[in-house]
């Protein structure tokens, strides 16, 4: 208030000075340019002067509040227009946790222009698309994702590679992948995703580079690791013996030798994979090595399936093979497997009686069917025929589970 006062006052006494001045002496003011002159009086010269300025102050001012205005009135319509956009986005988002997706596609793809996060709209988007199964749409708007941001090319490969695995699209998702796996120390989801292709594509080679790096990154735990490193060496084994012709027998042999040296101990340890790679041995000739492989790994876990193999292999010496087989009798005296094993190892050394006694141990312990077969066909070539017709008989009724009770004619004489 007092500085509106102070500048009243100057103004007032500066125009009574001006006044006293005027009436002093009106001066004279002469103005020339080329052709032209202007003369006027000075008071009539300042009072022109000073509307010039004001005027000049006033069109100043004017534009400054248009600009002002216009700015404003801008701030106000895109402050809207992000407002609306938001609303559309958060109600896109629910539209696709709901599962509607032509109406999630509908409102993502419409706020992504104005979105404070367009990625996150063309993503969700392109998501809403492959629910659709619509692929030219997909494809259209994961371009559009990742031209919305530089730095997120591999985050829209990882979605990419979901969305055809999602599809059953596993070669195309394989060279998405491959794209993106120079990056993977960084992303390591890509190395799940890649675990998952090659295990649907039956990779078993692929995956098997792959596991280092899953085990290195804590992909899957060590547990599925076990299971994934088992399953794939498995699957490798069959796959060098389906390959195996009688012409590249050798080549296959060394193949499975090599590739089982390459395994870990939870591999080589594993029974499993010890079953596999005997079997495999047995089927490209090399059944000496199979019965060491199958021997060694029944001193370190009796299992069932592995006594089987071993009673019917055809190790590099039998007697000695006996030998091993009856050294395990010794602590597992009521084991049936393991006596129906001894009876065929008796077999391969002609111990005829041996054999009758262990196969008969054997299906008195525990009655199966195999031990009356082996019973069957000896007693039969040792000429005893009702009592190898007996146990023929006695087998096929425990290999059908037996038979109802049901009428039948008298025996005939």
């Amino acid at each position: 208030m007092k500085r509106i006062f102070l500048v009243c006052l100057l103004i007032l006494i500066a125009a009574v000075a001006f006044v006293g001045l005027v009436k002093h002496d009106p001066g004279y003011v002469l103005i020339s340019y080329g052709l032209y002159t202007v003369e006027s009086s000075l008071t009539v010269a300042v009072i022109a002067l000073l509307a010039v300025m004001l005027l000049i102050s006033f069109v100043l001012w004017l534009a400054y509040r248009l600009v002002n205005q216009s700015l404003a009135f801008n701030r106000w319509f895109s402050g809207r227009g992000h407002k609306r956009s938001r609303e559309k986005t958060a109600q896109g988002i629910i539209a696709f946790i709901e599962g509607k997706w032509e109406k999630s596609r509908r409102l993502l793809t419409g706020a992504a222009e104005k979105s404070d996060t367009p990625l996150i709209n063309y993503l969700f988007a392109a998501w809403a698309s492959n629910e659709l199964r619509d692929d030219e749409k997909t494809r259209e708007l994961l371009a559009k994702a990742s031209a919305s941001n530089s730095g997120a090319a591999i985050a829209v490969e990882i979605a990419q590679a979901e969305m055809q695995i999602d599809r059953g699209y596993l070669e195309r998702s394989l060279a998405t992948l491959t794209r993106a796996k120079n990056e993977a120390s960084k992303y390591p989801y890509v190395y799940k995703l890649l675990q998952q292709v090659y295990t649907g594509l039956k990779d078993w080679d692929g995956l098997a580079n792959l596991l280092p790096e899953l085990s290195k990154h804590k992909i899957i735990d060590k547990d599925e690791l076990q299971a994934l490193s088992q399953q794939c060496c498995q699957q490798q084994l069959l796959a060098i013996v389906a390959a195996n012709t009688d012409a590249n027998v050798n080549n296959a042999k060394e193949a499975l030798i090599a590739l089982w040296k390459r395994q870990n101990k939870m591999v080589s340890r594993d029974s499993a994979s010890v079953l596999c790679y005997a079997q495999c041995l047995v089927r490209v000739a090399d059944e000496a090595l199979a019965e060491k492989v199958v021997r060694d790994q029944l001193n370190r876990d009796w299992q069932p399936a592995l006594i089987d193999l071993y009673g019917v292999v055809k190790g590099a010496d039998s007697n000695k093979q006996l030998l091993h087989a009856e050294n395990w009798l010794k602590e597992r005296t009521n084991d049936a497997r393991l006596l129906l094993c001894l009876g065929r190892l008796s077999l391969r050394n002609e111990l005829w009686g041996k054999a009758r006694e262990y196969f008969e141990s054997s299906n008195k312990l525990s009655a199966n069917s195999e031990a009356c077969a082996e019973l069957g066909r000896l007693l039969a070539r040792l000429g005893k025929h009702e009592l190898s017709n007996s146990y023929f008989h006695q087998g096929l009724l425990m290999s059908t589970h037996g038979l109802p009770e049901l009428p039948m004619p008298s025996i005939k004489a």
